[in-house]
């Protein structure tokens, strides 16, 4: 489900790579299979994009706290 939704996305991306919302979805497809570090480098190529876009800033500072928090110990 999520890989074809990956294989989607990336497919948009590679069509137009300057659209913040594409690179946002990709980010939620790749956490979602577990690849949180991917995840959190691809919301920031969407704040690169639009940095005003907040959504995508908060659910990229929440997953990047989750993933600071586990590798510590915590």
């Amino acid at each position: 489900m999520f890989e074809d939704s990956l294989v989607s996305v990336n497919k948009a991306l590679m069509a137009s790579p300057r659209v913040a919302k594409y690179w946002a979805l990709r980010a939620m497809d790749v956490y979602k299979l577990g690849y949180l570090d991917e995840a959190v480098a691809s919301f920031d190529r969407a704040l690169e994009i639009d940095p005003a876009a907040g959504g995508i800033r908060q659910t990229r500072d929440t997953i990047d706290a989750w993933l600071r928090k586990r590798r510590s110990g915590g």
